[in-house]
């Protein structure tokens, strides 16, 4: 998987003050806002992938397309952005648990999916949360839950001030006048992210949703 890093220069970076700021008082913030996948559900069942995979690559793209979601540690504990951020994404076992998944980025919304179903077929069988072991820094947490009507999801971080990359969370699909209509809660670090960011973000899934082709 590609782990490109680059270190930022913490005394030149242009968002120096935020970040320091923030990062003292340990803030992160959640947002919620509801999306329409009508063409994204549509696309999906045309081409033979599931809801949830196509989902998670579309919500990879929108993360992938910003540099302001891609900061992370690198090695030796350096602060910088990733070129690439992997989708990390939950698959429900039997005892009710789930395990975490890793599939490689994949540009194209179909391959995505299609990677993403064959790593969780690498992996049916094999009853672990983590059964790929350590997951790669420069991984997004992208999961689901599709089982009760939710306006929002809130996360709380025991290291908040240390984690940066965005952790989305996909609620309940509801038919609302023709249209297929789901509820997208989003977790920031605000050392690295504003609202102008998170909205951004909500924009740029929209966006790739409606353009599937």
């Amino acid at each position: 998987m590609d782990a490109a890093f680059h270190k930022i220069d913490l005394e030149t970076w242009e968002r120096r003050e935020e970040y320091e700021s923030f990062s003292r008082s340990g803030c992160g913030f959640t947002m919620t806002a509801e999306l329409d996948i009508t063409h994204l559900r549509r696309f999906a069942k045309e081409n033979g992938a599931k809801l949830y995979p196509m989902l998670v690559a579309v919500a990879a793209q929108a993360v992938n397309a910003h540099r302001e979601f891609c900061y992370g540690w690198g090695g030796e504990d350096e602060f910088g952005y990733y070129e690439t951020m992997h989708p990390l994404f939950f698959d429900v076992m039997e005892s009710g648990n789930v395990k975490c998944l890793v599939a490689e980025y994949k540009p194209d919304a179909l391959q995505q999916a299609a990677e993403i179903e064959r790593v969780r077929a690498r992996y049916a069988g094999v009853d672990k949360y983590c059964p790929q072991g350590a997951f790669p820094l420069n991984s997004v947490n992208i999961s689901a839950v599709p089982w009760v009507k939710t306006t929002n999801i809130s996360f709380c971080l025991q290291h908040c001030a240390t984690y940066y990359p965005p952790i989305l969370t996909f609620g309940k699909l509801e038919e609302r006048d023709g249209k297929s209509v789901i509820p997208l809660s989003v977790y920031c670090n605000h050392a690295v992210n504003d609202g102008y960011h998170c909205a951004s973000l909500f924009q740029e899934f929209q966006q790739r949703a409606d353009g599937l082709a």
